[in-house]
């Protein structure tokens, strides 16, 4: 597809991006949001991910689920600690693009070295590729 051919980001991924950015304002305080109105710090510490993470606003209705800051901390909360612990915003726009780009590698290599796996073995059949694509 042409946009593989020009290496662009989908629509998708640059609406991801995009919220990300305007996360990353808000959570900064680098925009006139107030951000203790709709982010509450999380309260359970993990050992993974980052120190930023924020609780997810509670919703039985999926147009909701679906809003800005429930997507929004859903992502935010997955991103890498090295992510959210840049200090400018200009250095998060070019992290969060080099991440898509090593996401996207990872895939890619993972899937390599399946089909490789299942010719060696000599049992690839085109469902098991597909159901290690999808996910």
């Amino acid at each position: 597809s042409m946009l593989k051919e020009l290496k662009w980001p989908t629509l998708q991924q640059r609406r991801t991006n995009t919220k990300m950015v305007m996360m990353y304002r808000i959570v900064h305080h680098l925009i006139a949001i107030p951000s203790q109105m709709y982010l509450t710090p999380a309260t359970t510490r993990t050992t993974r991910g980052h120190d930023q993470k924020f609780q997810i606003p509670f919703s039985r209705i999926q147009s909701h689920q679906n809003s800005y800051f429930p997507s929004a901390i859903r992502t935010w909360n997955n991103l890498p600690a090295v992510l959210t612990s840049v200090p400018t915003l200009e250095a998060f726009k070019v992290e969060l693009a080099l991440v898509r780009v090593n996401i996207h590698i990872t895939v890619l290599t993972v899937n390599i070295f399946f089909l490789i796996a299942c010719l060696l073995v000599g049992e690839c059949t085109y469902h098991k590729l597909a159901n290690t694509q999808a996910h």
